[in-house]
């Protein structure tokens, strides 16, 4: 009887060894995604909260469109840039669950909870950017993936400052990385719905299809096979996605114009360039587009921005061409033989076909760095799965623990620098003059009224500030210029002052009753630092028509009296 009862208790015990054991696994599961992931938000938290405005132009364009989501659901009914193709009637929201996702922190909708909740949406998007590496990591079967996550903070403060931005960029990357850990896992069917979502996310979403192009090409190479399933999939998702799009066809605009082909490869330049318009007006000069769309220009701007994760690529690539070949491979005879056992596994081909594809692209424009460093690490991080499993069979595990350690102290400590580097666009300052512009026009202009705006990169802020009028052209010029090309190029001629007596003009064939314009930046005239103002201000003080109403910092509004 004694007997029987002990080893009763012994039951107890051992099913409470069992579950600890349960939850000890779990934990060991779970606590270095966490730890990574509260890592990612105080990195991006510190660089977001570094001042109260956004750190650039256009996070205030997707706040004010995710609070009117809010207010009207995912149709908006968008009547602010009525010279473009963005019209009422043609008008498309390439971002249309990235501001369903910013609708979310809207708060009260006002500018400064509109500020606020922008900053914290945009601040947990980046973080996700760590969790989504790391699960890129773990299919991929590397060691210690939160380690390698965590270098990802230190390759580029230009990479932080792009994951900072409350605009779909964080989203994309995110989707991307999602794709790849299904390809490397070969969950194609998964692919459906995730491009179903990259569609509706972002208009990006072509770089999805280059993303699974880039597995096929590896897996046809290193298995000898075509992944139908890689390629259908997704394709299913994109194309039901762009059908029951609330914007269709409209949503397919952008792509078959190829307004960010254009961009990227500069077909702005040549058929946008001297000669573009028809009958007497000429554009003799191409078109500005945003900075980001420009090329680094050399080693002079493409090493302060990506000198460290091109060397990470480089020695991923070395890594990955240099793996020691088995024995049955060399035993190879002639060079196709030998050439196709160079090849590497289908993983470590496919991050490597990423990193050389978005590096490609990181050399034709700036943007590209907000992919290009995820996908060198990762190629480094699979390249070194060897050499790491030698060297960790080889030295002792103490000796392994302090490599480790100095490698996680060199990757925060890099990490930190980056953090600390990172240039914020935007000022307070100068987001203040907008507001401040903004509100006067809100107070003096009737609601309705149109402003012609001087500068196109002036919207966003004005747009935030101020949705009560409309506004000549705004987000990319090449909106207004596809709408009518004509009427574009008299709106460059009158911007550069090219066009006396503009005022009526601007009036009759812009629809405009305000006219506001920016400061070029400063010139030091006779040691005394003076605006540089542009052509438009000239013809304008020479127009009996046109009133100076507002004078302040860097904006000049004009109003165009009535005939």
């Amino acid at each position: 009887m004694q007997e029987i009862s002990s080893i009763g208790s012994l039951r107890p015990r051992s099913e409470v060894v069992q579950r600890t054991k349960r939850l000890s696994g779990i934990l060991r599961l779970l606590i270095p995604p966490l730890a990574l992931l509260l890592i990612y938000l105080a990195a991006f938290a510190s660089i977001q909260f570094r001042q109260t405005s956004f750190i650039d132009n256009d996070s205030y364009y997707h706040m004010r469109m995710a609070a009117l989501v809010r207010e009207q659901g995912l149709k908006v009914d968008f009547t602010w840039l009525p010279l473009s193709i963005l019209n009422r009637e043609e008008y498309t929201n390439h971002h249309l669950l990235h501001h369903l996702f910013l609708s979310l922190f809207v708060g009260d909708g006002s500018p400064e909870a509109l500020v606020a909740g922008g900053k914290v949406a945009t601040v947990i998007m980046a973080a996700l950017v760590g969790l989504a590496f790391w699960a890129v990591l773990q299919a991929g079967g590397v060691r210690r993936p939160e380690i390698w996550a965590l270098a990802l903070l230190g390759l580029s403060g230009t990479f932080l400052f792009r994951m900072s931005l409350a605009r779909a960029i964080s989203a994309s990357l995110i989707l991307q990385l999602l794709a790849v850990a299904l390809l490397m896992r070969r969950r194609y069917v998964w692919l459906a719905p995730l491009a179903f979502i990259y569609v509706w996310w972002y208009d990006g979403y072509l770089l999805l299809m280059a993303v699974v192009t880039a597995y096929v090409a590896a897996t046809l190479l290193s298995e000898r096979r075509m992944a139908w399933g890689a390629l259908s999939w997704p394709v299913v998702g994109l194309v039901i996605g762009l059908i029951t799009h609330p914007y269709f066809p409209h949503n397919l605009q952008s792509s078959i114009l190829g307004v960010n082909a254009e961009n990227l490869f500069k077909f702005v330049t040549d058929t946008m360039g001297a000669g573009s318009g028809s009958g007497e007006l000429q554009l003799d000069r191409p078109i500005a587009i945003g900075g980001e769309w420009s090329p680094y220009g050399g080693a002079s701007g493409l090493i302060p921005a990506a000198g460290l994760a091109c060397a990470v690529w480089m020695a991923g690539v070395w890594l990955a061409l240099r793996r020691p070949r088995s024995a049955d491979q060399a035993v190879a005879r002639g060079w196709t033989a030998q050439l196709m056992q160079r090849i590497p596994q289908r993983d470590l081909l496919f991050a490597l076909f990423l990193s050389l594809g978005f590096g490609l692209l990181l050399m034709l424009a700036e943007r590209f760095i907000e992919y290009f460093p995820a996908y060198a690490l990762l190629l480094l991080a699979l390249a070194s799965r060897p050499l790491i499993e030698r060297l960790r069979l080889r030295r002792p595990r103490t000796q392994a623990l302090g490599v480790l350690g100095t490698l996680v102290a060199v990757s925060a400590g890099w990490s930190y620098v980056n953090i600390s580097s990172v240039d914020l666009h935007a000022t307070d300052a100068k987001i203040a003059q907008y507001a401040d512009a903004a509100a006067w026009l809100k107070e003096n202009a009737p609601p309705g009224s149109r402003i012609f705006l001087a500068l196109w990169d002036m919207f966003p802020q004005l747009f935030f500030y101020n949705d009560s009028v409309e506004y000549t052209l705004g987000l990319d010029p090449k909106y207004t210029y596809r709408y009518d090309p004509e009427l574009f190029v008299l709106y460059d001629r009158i911007s550069r002052g090219l066009v006396e007596q503009p005022g009526p003009i601007i009036r009759e064939r812009f629809g405009a009753q305000y006219v506001l314009l920016r400061s070029l930046g400063s010139i030091d005239i006779r040691g005394q630092p003076a605006r540089r103002l542009p052509g438009i201000v000239k013809t304008a003080t020479d127009d009996p028509t046109m009133e100076l109403v507002y004078d302040r910092g860097d904006l000049i509004i004009y109003r165009i009296r009535e005939p």
